[in-house]
């Protein structure tokens, strides 16, 4: 029976591996006010590593689909067990282009909210010949969403103009970190870097997207003696990106300046000990690993590619945003950095107050009660 008290919210995500959604779906669910939200957590696919840590005061529904694509039957039984008021999708492998279409089959009447993770159209240009009609399909299914929720304006801005999303629909919410834990898991009993080398440390999925092919070929160019440290382990989709990686360095000679340090679940005493991130990403929704860094008062260099670096870095105060592509401007940038120092405290403060968990929950928790309850 339904709490009349309680707000019932239906969350939907494809897996909860190890990526930055996936995180965040699982910091929402965790600190969310149970008190006021009947919280469901529905996993399509792979349990992940996230799965088992969720909160033991919501429902937590681990459908088995192989892939989305083959979660009509369980999607539905879901939907129909439930009855939320709210359904909250994480729109990662198009997962809106399934749950949309059900959604009209279905006749639901209640709300819909989604968080896009990525750039829309870029990753729809990945589907080749194909992105047209999956652009027609957003467009056409997205006029039933309530509300969208981005983490950038690089973000918002596409949605506007490619998909004519109006904007009473977008909602910009930034990415939470917890600073606490940050700090605290950064303070490791050993040494993870050298203290006497230049420390670059790049942290992400190894998959095309996060652009470490990139920074390692603008390693060339580099001027100063450093050693770059990548952490990130490969993915279920794409195992073959790990091996083109080792093979690059191979090739370049830089077998002695990169370490590859796998999976981490615990980065943060790298983050600690490096120099700076490097963040060479052909796209992002928003660097979640920039945040932490900066947490801990490290500087970011960034692609300025599409994604929410762009409104997270500010040059010469936290960090540079170089060009994307240009692999030398990249390598002039990581040489001067050697050489320069950035207020550790100004860093530390231009992410704490805007993305601290505390805030961001808030901005979450006003706009479920908010949809349901319009004034």
């Amino acid at each position: 029976m339904k709490d009349p008290q309680r707000v019932k919210v239906l969350f939907i995500i494809p897996n909860l591996d190890r990526g930055g959604s996936e995180k965040v779906f699982y910091h929402i669910l965790k600190y969310i006010d149970k008190q006021k939200f009947d919280i469901t957590a529905a996993v399509v696919t792979r349990p992940g590593i996230y799965y088992d840590l969720l909160p033991e005061n919501i429902h937590k529904e681990l459908l088995g689909a192989k892939k989305v694509k083959y979660s009509f039957l369980p999607i539905i039984r879901l939907i129909r067990t439930y009855q939320p008021d709210i359904i909250f999708t994480f729109n990662v492998n198009h997962l809106n282009l399934i749950i949309i279409p059900l959604l009209k089959l279905l006749f639901y009447r209640g709300k819909l909210i989604t968080r896009e993770s990525n750039i829309m159209s870029v990753v729809n240009a990945k589907k080749g010949k194909l992105k047209p009609f999956v652009d027609f399909a957003y467009r056409l299914l997205y006029k039933r969403v309530d509300t969208v929720i981005c983490q950038s304006k690089y973000m918002k801005q596409d949605l506007l103009e490619k998909y004519n999303i109006r904007h009473s629909q977008i909602t910009l919410i930034n990415n939470p970190f917890i600073f606490e834990d940050i700090i605290n898991s950064s303070n490791a009993d050993k040494l993870r870097l050298s203290p006497s080398t230049y420390n670059l440390l790049a942290v992400g999925r190894l998959t095309y997207q996060k652009g470490f092919d990139l920074l390692i070929k603008a390693l060339t160019y580099v001027k100063v003696d450093f050693h770059l440290t990548i952490i990130g382990g490969e993915t279920f989709e794409h195992p073959e990106y790990k091996e083109h990686l080792y093979a690059l360095v191979d090739q370049l000679r830089l077998s002695d300046k990169v370490t590859f340090q796998g999976f981490e679940k615990n980065p943060y005493p790298f983050m600690k000990q490096a120099n700076v991130l490097v963040l060479p990403s052909r796209h992002e929704g928003f660097p979640n690993v920039a945040l932490e860094a900066m947490a801990l008062g490290k500087s970011v260099i960034a692609f300025a590619s599409p994604g929410g670096q762009n409104d997270l870095i500010v040059n010469g105060k936290n960090g540079w945003l170089v060009e994307f592509g240009n692999l030398e401007e990249l390598a002039q940038v990581i040489s001067r950095q050697a050489h320069t120092t950035l207020d550790e405290q100004t860093i530390i403060n231009i992410v704490k107050n805007d993305y601290d968990i505390s805030s961001v929950i808030r901005k979450y928790e006003k706009l479920l009660s908010s949809i349901v309850n319009p004034k």
